[in-house]
């Protein structure tokens, strides 16, 4: 009996190794980090060769507020879209890091290709940024800031009617100090929040193995049970 029993815990094993080695093997959904391209930094808005302003990437024009618009190329093997893009700002207040999506107002678009838009003070200079992006790309993928939407200095639904003085009173007054916007760090009376590196990472891979494992362990614990009813089937029968 004992002589029997061993390949029958040989192949128990063999199974339950496999599982979990193929469990392990099996990989989360990748993320990447890439960089943009160093000609189109540092720039202000304003300053940027390509404008444009579109209802579905951040709007505007807005008085006192530029939109900023990154674009991922699309490329081989695969396009990937963004996951996150952090952008670094000199501000008249220091320098500022921006996460999209995790600061307000901004957002990440899939319009032919995956674009990422935020709104911020008028006049910032963008130095520099980097992109966590889904999919595998080769080490000279980068992402572009492909257009910008320049805030104008006064708002335009001011009356026509107004005076002379009033009008010029009005635009000095924009131009100086921009309507407060809660959501929008370095606003007047609105505190400066930088967010934590770690907000906007993704988290994935553990979730994904923890139920693979499982799943596998368990399809080899059925079948390991298949063989130990046949192996006692034969036992009775003989």
């Amino acid at each position: 009996m004992g002589s029997r029993r061993l390949p029958l815990m040989r192949s128990l094993f063999a199974v339950l190794g496999a599982a979990v080695a193929l469990a392990f093997a099996t990989p989360a959904s990748a993320n990447e980090n890439i960089g943009i391209n160093p000609g189109n930094v540092p720039t202000t808005a304003s300053g940027f060769g390509t404008h444009e302003c579109s209802a579905n990437q951040g709007g505007g024009p807005f008085a006192g507020y530029d939109v900023w618009v990154f674009n991922l190329p699309s490329g081989t093997p695969d396009p990937g879209v963004f996951v996150s893009v952090t952008a670094q700002f000199s501000t008249p207040g220091g320098d500022q890091s921006i996460t999209i999506p995790t600061y307000s107002p901004s957002g990440i678009v899939l319009i032919g290709t995956s674009k990422a838009w935020v709104k911020l003070p008028a006049g910032w200079t963008l130095t520099g940024a980097t992109a966590v992006i889904s999919g595998s790309k080769d080490a000279k993928t980068q992402f572009v800031l492909t257009h910008t939407c320049p805030g104008t200095q006064s708002s335009p639904n001011a009356s026509p009617s107004a005076s002379a003085g009033a009008s010029a009173s009005a635009s000095a007054s924009a131009s100086a100090t921009p309507t407060p916007d809660p959501s929008v760090p370095g606003s007047p009376s609105v505190p400066v929040v930088t967010p934590s590196p770690d907000d906007h990472l993704p988290k994935t891979g553990t979730a994904v193995l923890g139920i693979t494992t499982v799943g596998l362990l368990l399809v080899a614990g059925g079948a390991a049970l298949i063989i130990l009813q046949r192996r006692r089937r034969l036992e009775a029968s003989e």
